[in-house]
């Protein structure tokens, strides 16, 4: 008998708009960890980010996954353009406040 999760936690949950927008494996774990990393850091300094997370601190230079992320230099394997990725930033922003003033006034 195989256990099954029926939990999604919240960073899961938060990361899934952004797949649509990331190609290919590496690129998704790398943003998905990069994402932890900030927030587990505090900061938006790449070897901070970088020393957050278990799957980019393995590495000798698990920063240089961060700065080729973010300066879209990870471009070999996945297209992720800055302007789609800030638009969907938008829509997911909008998407949680109007959820959240719903709640508040219908519930």
């Amino acid at each position: 008998m195989e256990w099954t999760t029926t939990w999604e936690d919240p960073l899961t949950s938060y990361l899934k708009p952004f797949a649509g927008l990331i190609g290919d494996q590496r690129t998704k774990k790398t943003f998905g960890e990069t994402i932890k990393g900030i927030i587990g850091a505090g900061s938006l300094i790449c070897q901070q980010i970088a020393a957050q997370s278990a799957e980019l601190s393995k590495g000798k230079k698990g920063s240089q996954r961060v700065i080729r992320l973010a300066t879209g230099a990870s471009k070999q394997r996945s297209e992720l353009d800055a302007e789609q990725l800030t638009k969907r930033l938008r829509e997911v922003a909008v998407q949680e406040s109007w959820s959240k003033h719903q709640k508040r006034n219908c519930g």
